[in-house]
């Protein structure tokens, strides 16, 4: 594969209050209007799931080393921690997880764009763009800060997200079919839109954003048979960006992207915040690029209509743009993010993805 092993000490920040979603599949049906298929699923509260892999615990103000090879959880299959070429703002070198097998030959594998990748400072410093008060609540402009969110994706790291749940369960399902996973973190809270091609507005920043150089630096890094493509909440506009940009995936996934960013500015005094953001990352208001509208590609569209974290029409233009063959899939709950949190419906999932 690619990029170096990472040998940097890093530090966590943890959570024990975690918990996971068992949902069920309910009901088959169909649009006839787009040869669509629609699953709908149900959703139980039961109780905690332990995450796959290693639970990074031990919670304190101390760094944790970071192994160069952890077990997946799943037998034969391990994670490796890596570097990419690409600097964060604070100038570390942006990580990325790559879960493979032990021993067997890469066929197969699944690049995963992670969610939570926006952020910005009202006033940031030129000396240090990182520093200051940060919209999201966090600083998600750092390596570790994406390093905790891919290892959360990977179910490796308690979730630091209260809006969404992460217990690696789409990892594991992915390498229960053999698929091997690749999720590069991004650091520049632009949605995965931003490079020299779609700059942010650099003056306002005080540094470049790159997440899309990084997503396009992944998809171009591995070869295989089958290559699929997966968006986990805004990761879903960096898998359109890649799609757009004439990504050819075996498959592709999207789960609660908030894929009509439009749709924000209809509630400006609801969403100011967001719509700042989005003046730094779009400078030009453009958003095509960020939607899966105008994609011809069959796609697993997931999402939650009663998702309380998003405005309640940003999936319609998606949802009635979908070639055929693709399949929607609505989960009853107000959650965001799905298929990473419940083992059944990331079976289900990976099943469904395979299958396109």
């Amino acid at each position: 594969m690619i990029l170096k092993q990472a040998e940097a000490r890093r530090k966590y920040t943890c959570t024990d209050d975690f918990f996971a979603r068992y949902q069920f599949l309910d009901l088959l049906q169909e649009r006839p209007a787009h040869g669509v298929g629609i699953l709908r699923w149900g959703e139980t509260v039961r109780g905690l799931h332990v995450g796959i892999g290693v639970l990074l615990t031990g919670c304190t103000p101390d760094p944790v080393v970071v192994p160069d090879q952890v077990p997946l959880g799943v037998e034969g299959w391990s994670v490796q921690f890596q570097e990419s070429d690409v600097a964060c703002p604070d100038g570390k070198a942006a990580p990325q997880l790559w879960v493979h097998p032990n021993e067997e030959e890469v066929n197969s594998v699944a690049l995963i764009l992670h969610s939570g990748a926006v952020d910005h400072l009202s006033a940031p410093d030129s000396e240090d763009p990182t520093f200051g008060t940060h919209a999201s609540g966090q600083n998600r402009l750092s390596s570790d800060w994406a390093l905790r969110r891919i290892s959360a994706t990977a179910g490796m790291s308690p979730n630091d997200d209260p809006s969404e749940v992460h217990q690696g369960t789409l990892v594991r399902a992915l390498a229960d079919a053999e698929v091997a996973s690749l999720l590069p973190g991004n650091c520049w809270g632009d949605r995965w839109h931003n490079d020299a091609d779609h700059p942010n507005d650099v003056e306002a920043d005080a540094f470049e954003r790159v997440g899309r150089l990084q997503a396009f630096q992944a998809w171009d890094s591995f070869d295989t048979t089958d290559r699929y493509l997966i968006g986990l909440g805004d990761g879903g506009n960096g898998a359109a960006e890649l799609l757009h940009a004439g990504a050819t995936p075996s498959a592709i996934l999207i789960d609660s992207s908030p894929d009509d960013l439009a749709t924000y500015e209809e509630q400006p005094e609801l969403y100011a915040g967001v719509l700042a953001g989005l003046a730094r990352t779009h400078p030009t208001g453009d958003y095509t690029t960020s939607s899966i509208v105008g994609v011809s590609d069959p796609i697993l569209y997931a999402y939650a209509p009663l998702d309380e974290s998003l405005p309640a029409d940003i999936h319609a233009a998606a949802l009635d743009s979908l070639s055929g063959g693709s399949v929607i899939l609505p989960v009853d709950t107000t959650g965001h993010v799905l298929t990473n949190g419940d083992a059944d419906l990331a079976r289900g999932a990976v099943e469904l993805l395979l299958g396109m």
